[in-house]
């Protein structure tokens, strides 16, 4: 077996048999098909037909190129073609350069012998690696945020509405204690109001046992659950302090005495105490009047309602 160049136009590329050993090439086959082939020719593009219809002149003409006539070589046109195409993707890329630290520069290198990459294809890579991590990142805190403020927008809502609850209830028992009995329209507007309460709180019970039920997240149930607990505590703790729906609220201040107190001095709490009255609990920043006695002041406080009907304020 006899090897010989690469024809594009064999059957058989880099090896031909043992019969047409010796013999000469074959003559280039023009690019619309076989010589003197009208229909050929007709395939053909207007020039090529010209230049096909005179294998002299491309003879000449591919003598002159340097080459035999007729010796084209094709791993040339592979060449070129390659060639163009790296010129198109080279045009889509982009040379940037920075100025970095020497022992950057050395660690650069180093990595990329370790690799047995070129320095360039490194950086690249870490740079394309490094946009990537820090989109992912976002889109995940992104999406956490949402779920989180998602989840906030329940107990939120609920807290406003115990707390507008809360305020209505605590004007109309200052508007009670200063009027005196409350009317009958008042008293019906308060049992209306409480038993609206009551039936939202039943209602917000019975949607996390059914959510329980259906076997939901175990850790959010329990989390639910607490606030639940705490916002039902919350609102037992608004009703007694202003009274239950229909019971007339009245100070039990006035009826107290302090026998072994000179008078009261108003301040403002830094610490949560308790009414002397027993009527309810004073948090940290809120309006109290603390007792004086004759040897300094006492540990007794007085909120503003009771100390209102005791005329005091």
């Amino acid at each position: 077996m006899v090897t010989r160049s690469f024809d594009p136009d064999d059957d058989f590329p880099f090896s031909e048999p043992a019969d047409r050993a010796g013999a000469p090439p074959p003559p280039p086959r023009p690019p619309g098909g076989a010589p003197g082939d009208p229909a050929a020719r007709d395939r053909a593009p207007a020039g090529e037909a010209e230049r096909t219809a005179d294998p002299g002149e491309g003879a000449s003409a591919g003598a002159g190129r340097g080459g035999r006539a007729g010796d084209a070589d094709p791993w040339e046109r592979v060449r070129e073609a390659a060639w163009r195409v790296g010129q198109r993707a080279r045009r889509h890329e982009r040379v940037l350069h920075t100025r970095i630290s020497h022992d950057l520069a050395q660690d650069l290198r180093r990595a990329a012998d370790d690799l047995r990459v070129p320095v360039s294809n490194l950086v690249r890579n870490v740079l394309e690696e490094a946009f990537g991590a820090v989109e992912r990142v976002s889109d995940e805190v992104g999406g956490f945020l949402e779920d989180v403020l998602a989840e906030a927008d329940g107990p939120r809502s609920d807290l406003r509405r115990l707390r507008r609850h809360v305020r209505r209830l605590a004007r109309r028992g200052r508007r009670r204690a200063f009027r005196g009995d409350p009317s009958e329209e008042e008293l019906d507007d308060e049992a209306d109001e409480g038993e609206r309460f009551a039936s939202d709180e039943a209602a917000d019970a019975d949607d996390d046992e059914a959510f329980a039920a259906r076997g939901g997240d175990e850790a959010r149930h329990a989390d639910g659950a607490g606030d639940e607990s705490a916002r039902a505590e919350r609102a037992r703790e608004a009703v007694r302090e202003a009274g239950a729906p229909g019971e007339v609220f009245r100070p039990r201040g006035a009826e107290m005495a302090f026998p072994e107190v000179l008078g009261w001095q108003p301040l403002r709490l830094n610490a949560a105490a308790s009414c002397a009255c027993g009527e309810r609990q004073l948090a940290a920043g809120e309006e109290a009047f603390v007792a004086v006695t004759e040897r300094g002041f006492a540990r007794a406080f007085l909120c503003g309602t009771c100390m209102r009907a005791r005329g005091g304020a």
